[in-house]
């Protein structure tokens, strides 16, 4: 006994998935304007890590942000450390 998928179920799968992805989009579409503003009005400050000028850093924050560092103290510091493991890893042999 061979039992065949009926149509009807089909029919209705496809119907839901296209009510699901309507409702999706709608609201994408009504939180994108808000997100992209959002990303807009951060403040390059903010983005750098560099504390505002006009900040009193002993105030109700504390002390203030430790900024990153660049890339090439990142790459400097990479390097002096695997000098390191490649001397330990002499001395061990």
């Amino acid at each position: 006994m061979s039992r065949k998928s009926g149509g009807f179920g089909l029919v209705l799968l496809v119907v839901v998935m296209a009510i699901v992805l309507l409702l999706v989009a709608k609201s994408w579409q009504a939180a994108a304007p808000r997100l992209s503003e959002t990303m807009r009005a951060r403040p390059e400050a903010a983005r750098a890590g560099v504390a505002d000028p006009g900040l009193d850093p002993a105030g109700d924050a504390g002390a203030p942000r430790r900024t990153l560092p660049g890339v090439g103290e990142m790459k400097q510091a990479t390097d002096q450390h695997a000098d390191q493991v490649q001397e330990a890893l002499s001395e061990a042999r």
